[in-house]
């Protein structure tokens, strides 16, 4: 996380005229990392228990600052086009189908706007709790959801392109996952 995390904040280029939309907000921790560099940060989650650790963690806040939303991600999202200058989407992708998550984070991308997103790296070492026994595992000893996507960096680079956005940077984390970085 520690490194996900530094690479997330030097990929990001904070104004605080600009608005960033957190998909897949989970319990805020990115948004509270860039509240106070933003103008206003919208965080969006399926989880009403993660939505609720977000609103306890941004409660010193401003409430004019941020707003938490409760949504899925695979539905159209409910914002208008052209809404926000970035988008986030950390650790969400492993779960959901990209192309449609990806496809509303560029259609509510202003133009020229940012999107910063991770999703699962094929190969990857850790290759033996992907598939059926590794998401049985994921499941039963670490109470975690299954991966539904996993990608090599061909397959990736199409997806960027198939969703509209033009990649800046594509960069390997612990040969685990991909971190992209891509303008609309």
């Amino acid at each position: 996380l520690c490194t996900r995390t530094n690479i997330l904040m030097q990929l990001m280029q904070p104004e605080n005229n600009k608005i960033l939309l957190d998909v897949g907000c989970g319990s805020g921790i990115h948004m509270e990392m860039f509240i106070d560099k933003f103008k206003k940060v919208i965080g969006m989650d399926i989880s009403k228990v993660m939505l609720n650790e977000a609103k306890n963690r941004l409660s010193k806040f401003p409430k004019n600052n941020y707003k938490l939303y409760l949504h899925d991600a695979e539905k159209k999202f409910p914002f208008k086009n052209s809404s926000f200058d970035i988008v986030l989407s950390i650790g969400l992708l492993d779960y959901t189908k990209p192309k449609q998550v990806l496809l509303e984070c560029q259609r509510v991308l202003k133009n020229n706007g940012i999107i910063i997103f991770t999703i699962p790296k094929s190969p990857s070492i850790f290759f033996f709790l992907r598939g059926k026994i590794g998401n049985f595992i994921r499941k039963k000893m670490l109470g975690l959801p299954p991966l539904e996507s996993i990608i090599n960096k061909k397959r990736l680079c199409i997806l960027i392109k198939e969703c509209g956005l033009e990649p800046m940077l594509i960069k390997s984390i612990w040969t685990t996952m991909w971190i992209v970085k891509a303008r609309k």
